[in-house]
């Protein structure tokens, strides 16, 4: 019976030479590295380990994400109730502290999906508000009726991983233990390391001795403008990247094309029902260049503390 101990061993160094002299001159092996933004450099020679167990617990929602700040409360329920009808367990809204909630949550029933309130403001006068909200709206049932009110972190696309997580670990190095988080993330377009991006704040959060429950990642595609991809094209690799990155929500942003909108809802139909994407937990544990990259980045923001 034949047994790898029958093949001779090669040395790493001995593997890449032998492999640049069989490309005959189109490639040199030290040259093959996956390069995000000059800040992680991953050798396309696997040498590592990982240290990581899997990510579990989580179970990727599709959502909208709506920026009420300094529009009409109710033009925007207009909206938000058309879009509703497309299918979503999760609604994001940006709010202030003077946001109307009688307006805005008007025929928008909490006890049927998720609602989360992320601010920039003071969080108790917020949560003191929604409370009311409840009581005034729902007294029969106030008790089982819950709207989520987190502080906002928000993580533009035009940064680069290295500022977005350095932004990220200044939070954590900086407020108590017990502040609940929602993390405002724009994808990028490097679908590995937005992979890799997603699995190490979420370690991060742990490994700082956090309750899990009190981060809520949501992450939002960004369409941007580039005329030689279809911008649905680029919503369909970043959607997978926030569901394959463990993201609490990946939630669709209410733009002005309601036809956008609603085909982008349809796209998280179709990976979570037809596809099955988020029956696997943490489906990409053990892939190398992923955990090479997730790995690096949270030593990154170790080695900034």
């Amino acid at each position: 019976m034949l047994t790898w101990n029958e093949f001779a061993k090669a040395d790493t160094q001995a593997w890449k030479e032998k492999a640049t002299a069989d490309s005959k001159g189109k490639f040199i092996v030290e040259d093959l590295v996956y390069n995000v933004e000059d800040d992680f450099i991953v050798d396309a020679f696997t040498t590592s380990s990982f240290s990581h167990i899997p990510i579990t617990g989580i179970h990727t929602q599709s959502g909208m994400y709506v920026d009420t700040i300094d529009k009409s409360a109710s033009a925007l329920n207009k909206s938000i109730l058309q879009h509703l009808q497309s299918g979503v367990d999760s609604l994001i809204l940006v709010v202030h502290e003077d946001a109307d909630l009688h307006t805005l949550l008007a025929g928008i029933y909490p006890d049927a999906l998720s609602i989360t309130l992320i601010t920039d403001m003071h969080i108790p006068v917020l949560e003191n508000k929604v409370k009311n909200y409840i009581q005034e709206v729902y007294p029969d049932k106030a008790s089982q009726i819950h709207i989520s009110v987190q502080k906002r972190l928000l993580l533009s696309q035009d940064l680069k991983f290295s500022q977005r997580l350095s932004s990220y670990c200044d939070f954590l190095n900086h407020t108590n233990v017990h502040e609940k988080l929602a993390l405002d993330l724009t994808l990028k377009q490097d679908f590995l390391a937005q992979i890799a991006e997603l699995r190490a704040y979420r370690i991060l959060w742990n490994r700082s001795g956090r309750p899990s429950e009190h981060l809520r990642i949501v992450s939002s595609p960004h369409y941007g403008t580039n005329q030689d991809i279809h911008p649905m094209i680029v919503v369909n690799y970043q959607m997978m990247s926030a569901i394959l990155g463990n993201s609490d929500v990946a939630a669709i942003p209410m733009v002005s094309d309601s036809e956008h909108v609603r085909l982008s809802l349809n796209l998280m139909h179709i990976f979570k029902e037809e596809c099955r994407l988020g029956v696997v937990q943490d489906p990409v544990a053990g892939a190398y260049l992923p955990e090479i990259l997730t790995e690096k980045m949270v030593e990154f923001c170790s080695s900034i503390q």
